[in-house]
């Protein structure tokens, strides 16, 4: 099991590497988006043992300060079950507990909801209106900007598959994977508007991402369940938890 959750925080880390700058600040690595500050883009991630972790804390503190970013923190409790009370310590404190869960190909179990409509996002696409059904799904209602388009267009061009499900003509839901050599993928932003929620939109949609991935002789598709009602609709295709995905962000 250990093997296998290395295994995809490696993944986890590989596909940042592409969109981040990874910044070493030992025992973490530091992920920085360039453009953007969200905090799912910003955060550090353990990579070796913590030892060091609570005397470098004010190192990586300021390489945050320096590009500007909340110091914020993601991992899997199970691989790094010493680093919570680390932080708490600290003063930092945990703000998002997730299932963490995986579905191997013989798990999987396909889905489609004929009501709803599947196909693949292209740079032809209204590529503002998807990126709004992305953050609407989370409860964001901020402004689309053009980095917010032109950075969905680079990502298209850089090989992520992104899916699209309709109701009635109407996007529903949204989602999508980025390839890895390891074969080894996590699904992400997948976020159904609330007036098509209970669809079955985001679950004909997850099943068309993982069924490509497969297709494609993929060896392991995971995700990170927001709560308890997505975690049941993942379980309803195959997906089951396997660990605890934590994240911590100073205040």
């Amino acid at each position: 099991m250990i093997e296998l959750l290395q295994a995809i925080e490696a993944s986890v880390q590989q596909v940042a590497n592409e969109v981040c700058t990874p910044i070493q600040v030992p025992p973490f690595v530091a992920l920085i988006h360039p453009d953007d500050s969200a905090p799912w883009f910003n955060y550090a991630m353990p990579v070796a043992p913590l030892e060091t972790a609570a005397a470098n804390l004010p190192a990586l503190r300021q390489v945050f300060e320096q590009h500007q970013r909340q110091l914020r923190f993601e991992w899997t409790r199970e691989l790094w079950p010493e680093l919570e009370p680390l932080l708490q310590a600290a003063g930092i404190k945990v703000d998002h507990i997730n299932p963490q869960m995986i579905c191997l190909p013989e798990q999987f179990k396909p889905y489609h909801n004929p009501a709803v409509a599947l196909r693949w996002l292209t740079t032809a696409d209204d590529l503002a209106l998807y990126r709004q059904v992305t953050r609407f799904g989370f409860g964001d209602y901020a402004a689309i900007s053009q980095a917010d388009v032109d950075s969905l267009h680079t990502a298209l061009d850089d090989g992520w598959r992104y899916a699209m499900a309709l109701i009635e003509g109407e996007l529903a839901a949204v989602g999508g994977y980025k390839p890895t050599s390891s074969g080894v993928v996590e699904l992400v932003a997948i976020a159904t508007l609330p007036v098509w929620r209970r669809r079955g939109a985001a679950a004909s949609l997850t099943s068309f991402l993982v069924a490509d991935h497969y297709a494609k002789a993929g060896k392991l598709a995971f995700l990170f369940a927001a709560d308890a009602i997505a975690q049941a609709t993942y379980a309803k295709i195959g997906f089951q938890q396997i660990a605890t995905h934590l994240a911590a962000t100073e205040e």
